[in-house]
C-alpha cells in the first residue's frame, strides 16, 4: 500500500484543502480531482451558471488541476496526520 498527502485549491480564497489517500498505485491529478470539494464551483458560483462560459469552465478546471499537489508519505506519517492532526482520509 502507498500513502499520500494531497493539497488542492481553485484560486478562490478559503477553498484550499488537504487530505490523505491510500492506493496500490501512484496517484496523478486525475485520480484525485473528484475528491476535491469545490470541483463544481465555489464562492457562490456554480459551474454551468451564466457566469461561467466555456472558457471560464476550462480555466476553472485548469486552476484546480495545476494546484493539485500529491506527495507520497510514509505509513507512519500517514497515521500521524490521520490520528494526531485529524486529516481526513478520502
Amino acid at each position: 500500500m502507498k500513502y499520500f498527502s494531497v493539497s488542492c485549491g481553485n484560486g478562490y480564497c478559503g477553498c484550499d484543502e488537504e487530505w490523505l489517500m491510500e492506493s496500490n498505485i501512484d496517484l496523478d491529478p486525475e485520480d484525485v480531482y473528484d475528491c476535491y470539494t469545490y470541483t463544481d464551483g465555489a464562492a457562490g458560483l456554480r459551474i454551468g451558471d451564466d457566469e461561467f462560459d466555456d472558457i471560464a469552465v476550462d480555466q476553472y478546471y485548469e486552476n484546480i488541476m495545476e494546484s493539485i499537489c500529491i506527495e507520497e508519505i510514509s505509513e507512519e506519517e500517514f497515521m500521524h496526520l490521520r490520528d494526531s492532526e485529524l486529516w481526513e482520509v478520502r
